[in-house]
């Protein structure tokens, strides 16, 4: 059955589900400390999930198909930077607020 979502909705969901909801909350709540400290742990899980996925391969490890894994995969490398700097919380923060990062 194909989705009605586009493959960016979906990507938004996927992503709020996991993480972005998290920022959102701060940012509503005006958590500026926990909000810093949520956008930290948020960086090192999806690096982390990026170096699973590179050793176990993507399918496995995010128990997809071939093709869903490589565009979560592509999803979570647009999404985190190699770097954490404050380019890096301000990205995450645009995203999360569902901004698109490119203008």
């Amino acid at each position: 059955m194909q989705s009605a979502l586009t493959k960016e909705q979906n990507e938004s969901i996927y992503f709020y589900v996991r993480s972005d909801f998290l920022l959102i909350n701060n940012i509503l709540w005006d958590d500026k400390d926990n909000l810093d400290r949520s956008i930290v742990t948020l960086f090192n899980e999806h690096k982390g999930m990026i170096s699973e996925a590179k050793e176990q391969g993507p399918a496995k490890r995010f128990g997809v198909s071939e093709d869903q894994a490589h565009e979560i995969m592509q999803a979570y490398e647009r999404r985190t930077p190699e770097e954490f700097n404050q380019k890096t919380r301000e990205l995450m923060i645009q995203i999360a607020k569902g901004q698109s990062p490119h203008g």
